[in-house]
């Protein structure tokens, strides 16, 4: 049994029939939906690539960046994005836990006490210094 399509073409099958033309539609409907897909993933490639040269953009401010690129031919922000996924995964397993709570509680206070005591302003001596006070007390 023969479908319209084949009665309107004769380069169709003789031996073409109803399942045969399903499979036929199943298979269209799969390419076009690979098409959208396709252009679904163009688009987020083209979103990945500008967020990849933002990050780019911020970290060619940064002269340690530029010479860890230049000493591992990695691009700087794949270096950024691997050692910010090193730090998560540290934190997220507990190992990272003493060093974070290190560096929030007594290295920041330190370097920003140093920097008050080397300003002419007496407002942030004010705000860092009694912090060590405090820091000792517990």
């Amino acid at each position: 049994r023969h479908s319209s399509c084949c009665r309107q073409s004769q380069a169709c099958c003789t031996n073409f029939r109803s399942d045969d033309h399903h499979t036929l539609t199943t298979f269209l409907i799969i390419i076009n939906s690979n098409s959208s897909i396709n252009n679904n993933s163009n688009k987020t490639m083209d979103s990945i690539k500008e967020q990849l040269q933002y990050i780019r953009t911020k970290l060619d401010t940064i002269p340690a960046m530029q010479t860890a690129e230049d000493k591992t031919k990695i691009p700087k922000e794949q270096l950024f994005l691997g050692g910010l996924l090193v730090v998560a995964m540290l934190i997220f397993f507990g190992v990272g836990a003493g060093v974070l709570c290190s560096m929030v509680g007594f290295i920041y206070p330190a370097f920003k006490s140093f920097q008050a005591i080397e300003t002419k302003n007496r407002g942030d001596d004010v705000q860092w210094l009694p912090y060590w006070g405090v820091f000792l007390s517990l």
